[in-house]
């Protein structure tokens, strides 16, 4: 069956990405959260992503770079039906692809995490293709379209199906894979990765210190900061990660405890967190005092968790982003 459901692009809340890191939008310390409907002017659409002109299944947040809003599509679209990197001219809404990926060419497919500018050129993963079917690392010309594949995937030791936005820290690439690494939980890893493709393992997870890494990183101060979606112990509700950028060193920030019915903790952070001042912020997909998922924030220092918001079915269900 022909794919013709589109998805929107938001212009109000939209997230724009960089190599650099954001904290726009935290919450300062000490204030509550609330839920604040938004004006009806505040949102419009600037483009409707069809599998034909764009791709299908964009995942990610976009990426603003000369003017121009990049994404991928991850769907069965694109000119060899193994996804997309899109345009889009915020004031026109003229979409185009600039590139089309073909597992079957040794390209790779699938591109679930979003793009980070380096040198002028566009990074990112696909979660799969590459030439061990197991997820690239690929750069691509925004001017040309022209596209390389950087590193790829081994499925072993040095992960595989990386879905998260690429960071870039003094020329460096740092990211996550899902899956892949020790035996026998093969539960992910952390990676780094030079524009030349010098690639590097810096972690790999175990299961007591996590397991399953969705999202990207953040860079604070010389240190990584992650999320694992299981692991961190017998709740095996996922952690939040700090990882040492000369060290390699790894430590647990927090162990996230809620049982089935989210009494205690928020559990399975599907997405990154954001720094701001001394402390970090995320959303868990589950948990909470509905169980329907939480905000949080965590001291870097010293580790300690405050649940600043539990969702309500109302409200919306497991924040992933």
């Amino acid at each position: 069956m022909r794919l013709s459901a589109a998805l929107s692009l938001l212009v109000a809340s939209v997230g724009l990405v960089s190599c650099a890191q954001s904290a726009a939008g935290v919450l300062p310390r000490g204030t509550a959260a609330r839920v604040v409907a938004p004006a009806a002017s505040s949102f419009s659409v600037i483009a409707d992503l069809a599998c034909a002109t764009s791709g299908y299944h964009s995942w990610a947040a976009l990426t603003r770079y000369n003017g121009a809003l990049y994404g991928t599509g991850a769907g069965n679209c694109g000119r060899y039906g193994d996804g997309t990197v899109f345009a889009v001219n915020p004031s026109s809404g003229a979409l185009r692809i600039v590139h089309g990926f073909s597992e079957t060419a040794g390209d790779g497919a699938n591109p679930h995490g979003g793009l980070c500018v380096l040198g002028g050129l566009l990074y990112g993963v696909t979660s799969a293709g590459g030439a061990h079917g197991a997820g690239t690392i690929f750069s691509l010309d925004p001017k040309t379209g022209v596209e390389r594949v950087v590193h790829s995937f081994n499925g072993a030791n040095e992960g595989a199906d990386p879905r998260g936005t690429l960071i870039a820290v003094h020329g460096v690439l740092y990211g996550t894979a899902k899956f892949g690494g020790a035996e026998p939980r093969l539960a992910g890893t952390v990676f780094s990765a030079t524009p030349g493709g010098d690639f590097r393992v810096l972690h790999q997870f175990h299961g007591a210190d996590g397991a399953n890494p969705y999202a990207g990183l953040t860079y604070v101060d010389g240190t990584l900061y992650g999320t694992t979606a299981g692991g961190g112990g017998p709740s095996n509700n996922g952690v939040v990660f700090a990882i040492d950028v000369a060290t390699h060193a790894e430590r647990t920030v927090h162990a996230f405890r809620a049982d089935d019915s989210g009494a205690i903790d928020g559990r399975l952070p599907y997405g990154g967190v954001t720094p701001y001042g001394d402390r970090l912020y995320g959303a868990t997909c589950g948990g909470g005092k509905k169980g329907r998922g939480a905000l949080y924030e965590i001291d870097r220092a010293t580790g300690i968790e405050r649940l600043l918001h539990s969702f309500t079915t109302q409200e919306g269900v497991c924040p992933r982003g």
